[in-house]
């Protein structure tokens, strides 16, 4: 009998109503994790609700059918103090699911806290600690906001873990 190979390529996502960072990495071990892309869905304030989560759920499936992930990941919702913009998140949040189950791929959460300790060894590690260990881990990446940093070390922990 011979043995499947291991390939794994993720695609991370960071959602948000003005920024949602998105990551693909490929694996063919546990130990060998590469980088392919990474980017931002930035969302203008001038856009309506509607506009913005159509631009989203547009931009998201243009990647989707670019690098054909096997498998997604995405944080789980850091409940915000303010109800308004946690219930906003969540409305973005659910169009990304959407999209990710039409194009036919189981969606992983992921605690913050597993993110961080995954990345960092330190489930407590603030922004810069994820990006530097972002930077070591994937030397040739260039980083350009929170958002891309997060859904790079979204997709790398569901791929470890």
């Amino acid at each position: 009998m011979t043995k499947q190979p291991y390939f794994k390529r993720y695609i991370g996502i960071d959602p948000s109503s003005v920024s949602t960072g998105w990551a693909i990495l490929d694996s063919e071990s546990r130990n060998k994790v590469t980088y392919i892309a990474s980017g931002e869905i930035k969302l203008s304030n001038t856009l309506s609700f509607q506009e913005k989560l159509l631009k989203l759920n547009q931009e998201l499936s243009q990647i989707l059918q670019e690098y054909t992930p096997t498998h997604a990941a995405m944080e789980e919702t850091f409940v915000n103090i303010n109800p308004k913009t946690s219930l906003l998140l969540a409305q973005f949040r659910g169009s990304i699911a959407l999209s990710i189950s039409l194009f036919g791929l189981d969606l992983k959460i992921v605690e913050p806290r597993l993110v961080k300790k995954t990345i960092s060894g330190s489930g407590a590690a603030d922004k810069a600690q994820i990006q530097k260990m972002v930077k070591m881990l994937f030397p040739s990446v260039k980083i350009t906001s929170n958002d891309q940093t997060d859904a790079i070390a979204t997709a790398y922990t569901a791929l470890v873990i």
